[in-house]
């Protein structure tokens, strides 16, 4: 009689038995594995074919964030160029001058024009005579009788303060107005339709021409006039006397140097970008008559 053939449950079971029981190697005699570890590595090279597709998925997604983790373990401790950059970048000091802006605007712009202002006096007062000196050594001597280039330099500390307080106190707070008024109009006009140079050109010309250059050069030397304790009748002569020859050198540096400036440098910092130019823009105010105002008897 025919044997009836075996049920689905006894078929899984004996499939189950077979993968529970290693084979034994043909090359024993005593039913042991070989020394070598061929059975085991054979054991495990099955066990991994067993895997499905899910499982191998998930080995990757564990190896990916195995580098993830190491990658990010190497930046926090230094060793990645990207990291360190990153830190470099948060402590910086364009990154701190920033939060600074951020936080007080005015008082943050007005710090920093007090020390930008008073250096710029700095080197009006020394870059002359650094410059006399070089020519002095060049010609191959001094000039008898009468002392030179930086042994004639007599260092004016009180011009400086009042530079200080100019370029801290007044002229800080009321440029912090004039370019962000400046930058409403050339949004108000609409300058981009004059081209992509048209905002720099306009910002430009009404910075230099129409109100801004005037006004702030009279301020100038009126309030260092004002702190040498001159009359107002002092200071309105000593305007008449040298507002025109100050516009005409001050147009010289500041044109170009705004065109830069209007083009590159975002609104927030335009008063810290013209606060470095007036290192030697400052001189342009007394290129023509020497300091304002300091001087006269």
């Amino acid at each position: 009689r025919a044997a009836a053939p075996p049920t689905a449950q006894a078929r899984l079971a004996a499939r189950g038995l077979a993968l529970r029981v290693p084979p034994r190697s043909p090359l024993t005699t005593n039913n042991k594995p070989p020394a070598t570890g061929e059975g085991l590595l054979a054991g495990r090279v099955q066990k991994k074919s067993t895997i499905n597709t899910d499982g191998a998925a998930s080995m990757e997604a564990e190896a990916a964030l195995a580098e993830a983790g190491a990658a990010a373990k190497a930046a926090n401790s230094g060793g990645s160029g990207s990291g360190f950059k990153a830190t470099a970048e948060k402590t910086s000091f364009s990154a701190w001058y920033e939060s600074w802006l951020e936080k007080a605007p005015v008082v943050t712009k007005m710090v920093t024009g007090s020390i930008l202002w008073g250096m710029g006096d700095v080197v009006a007062q020394v870059a002359p005579a650094i410059s006399e000196e070089v020519q002095r050594k060049s010609e191959g001597g001094s000039r008898p009788g009468k002392p030179s280039g930086l042994a004639a330099l007599e260092f004016d500390s009180a011009r400086v303060a009042r530079a200080c307080i100019f370029g801290g106190g007044i002229h800080a707070p009321i440029a912090h107005v004039h370019y962000n008024f400046l930058e409403s109009l050339t949004v108000r006009v609409n300058a981009l339709k004059w081209g992509a140079y048209g905002p720099t050109v306009f910002k430009t010309i009404m910075e230099q021409f129409v109100y801004w250059s005037w006004f702030s050069n009279a301020l100038y030397h009126a309030a260092m006039g004002a702190m040498q304790g001159y009359t107002l009748e002092m200071v309105s002569t000593r305007l008449n006397d040298v507002l025109w020859d100050t516009m005409k050198a001050q147009w010289a540096f500041w044109i170009p140097v705004q065109l830069i400036n209007f083009k590159f440098t975002p609104v927030r910092r335009a008063t810290f970008s013209t606060g470095l130019a007036s290192l030697s823009g400052n001189r342009c105010r007394q290129l023509p008559t020497g300091d304002a105002l300091a001087g006269d008897s």
